[in-house]
């Protein structure tokens, strides 16, 4: 009878002892906390710092990467450059024969009227201009073919028998484009648009075929082959040298531009000098009646302004030079014009 009672009496009393002694007490558990916030705040300071690192490294390559790009496509299209206007000819407006002194600012766009993607001459500013030739491929009809036969868009091999090849001018102008206010999708830094117009491919006029000369156009309004609203020709049947006849250029009497600005990379630097998008020119050649030249492009990315979103954007300090990555190239166009010709 003693030993049951005892025995009743120890069950009895074990539950209190395990309520008395199980878990943590508060002084524990903030201890605990202060040891875990010790531990785990460096830690994530040190992953937050690892992931900015990240972004900004990858903000300044994307940037690198999108400059060498931009000036790689602006090289390939400078080598087929016949003719590359200097810096007063995108600041003065025209002036007839003879007259060193003229321009075509009042002749592209925005001097000639506002079109897509290039408003008016505070947020878009010509900053390079030049005339190239092209080759297109098997165009023009031979003998007895159908014009329909030459469509472009026909396979290449098709066209081969049938068809010749035509060379075709375009004049291409580069802008440093910069909004105020920013505009989406863009961004409040700069960007670079290009903006071209071509000749059409004219094909039956004899000994004339594929010249200015020639008035007679294979398709005149086939957008493939055709020639773009405002395009005219270059004239150097008039007096004066080379660059006066090139600069006395006017676009087509009564046409609108109907062709966009094509936006070629964002995030250009904006600063006040122009340096984000500049050309320096130079003519290597002193005859006046042939010009041979070279340009140097300067591109200056703005990769602050991929990581600090904002109107204004950042701008250039040389402490932050780092993530305003700048790339020069020098181009030597063809030069194929000159007063012979």
């Amino acid at each position: 009878m003693n030993l049951l009672k005892f025995l009743l009496t120890h069950q009895l009393k074990r539950p209190r002892q395990s309520n008395k002694t199980g878990g943590f007490t508060l002084i524990e558990l903030l201890v605990a906390v202060v040891l875990a916030f010790l531990v785990i705040a460096p830690l994530l300071g040190f992953m937050v710092n690892i992931m900015q690192t990240d972004r900004n490294e990858q903000a300044k390559a994307n940037s690198e990467q999108e400059i060498q790009a931009a000036l790689d496509y602006i090289s390939r299209d400078l080598q087929q450059a016949v003719y590359i206007y200097d810096q007063p000819a995108l600041t003065n407006v025209h002036a007839d024969l003879p007259n060193p002194d003229s321009g075509i600012k009042d002749q592209i766009p925005p001097g000639s009227g506002a079109i897509d993607g290039c408003p008016d001459d505070t947020s878009c500013v010509p900053v390079l201009a030049f005339w190239k030739l092209e080759n297109m491929q098997r165009v023009v009809p031979a003998g007895s073919t159908a014009p329909s036969e030459c469509d472009p868009l026909l396979n290449l091999e098709d066209r081969q028998q049938k068809c010749n090849d035509a060379k075709v001018y375009s004049l291409v102008v580069y802008y440093r484009i910069q909004d105020d206010p920013c505009t989406a999708p863009w961004s409040c830094a700069a960007r670079i648009g290009r903006f071209e117009i071509n000749d059409g491919v004219r094909g039956t006029d004899g000994d004339n075929r594929n010249t200015p000369q020639d008035e007679s156009y294979v398709d005149e309004g086939d957008d493939t082959i055709g020639r773009d609203e405002g395009f005219a020709p270059f004239k150097l049947d008039e007096q004066g040298t080379l660059d006066e006849k090139m600069k006395a250029w006017e676009k087509k009497t009564g046409e609108d531009y109907t062709k966009q600005v094509q936006i070629l990379v964002d995030y250009i630097d904006r600063d006040a000098t122009g340096q984000g998008f500049a050309v320096n020119f130079t003519d290597i050649n002193p005859e006046p009646d042939i010009v041979d030249q070279v340009v140097e492009v300067s591109i200056r990315g703005n990769a602050l302004a991929r990581i600090r979103k904002g109107d204004p954007p950042p701008i250039y300090s040389p402490s932050a030079a780092a993530y305003f990555p700048q790339s020069t190239v020098r181009i030597k166009g063809l030069g194929l014009l000159n007063n012979t010709k």
